[in-house]
């Protein structure tokens, strides 16, 4: 069946054939979205990436743009805020401590911890697999309040 040229015929399924291999894979093929890199898209809350790596190495993580993140914050850049209005700490506004506020973070193959990424990164790959999925999101508890988007580009280094 997977190669016809082989058997020098095709090989049509039976119903039955059909029947099983559903219930073997359930979940459609078009759920498992995968993107070839260079990538481009904004981010402004938890924003999951499927990638296919078509050659090994780092990754090359740019972002810019600018977040509105309060009235009384302001905005942030990808890099975030270390404090607030007159120097006010807001360690307690973060989903993750010790990094800045309102920073752009992520995570590689939904490992337990966010990482800082800010406005440029490098995320090393293990150099064996071909597909990953990379996890962006903005280092802020209360998102409700924000407008705008990072604009954030990945490729290889």
């Amino acid at each position: 069946m997977m190669n016809p040229i082989f058997l020098k015929e095709a090989v049509r399924l039976s119903k039955s054939d059909s029947t099983i291999v559903n219930k073997l894979y359930p979940e459609a093929c078009r759920n498992l979205v995968y993107s070839f890199l260079p990538l481009s898209f904004p981010v402004n809350k938890e924003t999951p990436k499927k990638i296919i790596l078509d050659k090994q190495g780092a990754l090359a993580v740019k972002a810019s743009g600018y977040l509105g993140i309060g009235i009384w914050l302001g905005g942030s850049y990808p890099d975030g805020l270390e404090r607030g209005l007159f120097n006010f700490p807001i360690d307690g506004l973060n989903i993750v401590g010790g990094i800045n506020h309102a920073a752009l973070m992520y995570k590689l193959n939904n490992e337990a911890n966010w990482h800082f990424c800010g406005s440029n990164c490098e995320i090393k790959t293990d150099g064996i697999s071909q597909y990953l999925e990379l996890t962006f999101h903005v280092n802020d508890l209360d998102l409700t309040d924000n407008s705008g988007a990072y604009n954030v580009t990945v490729n290889y280094k």
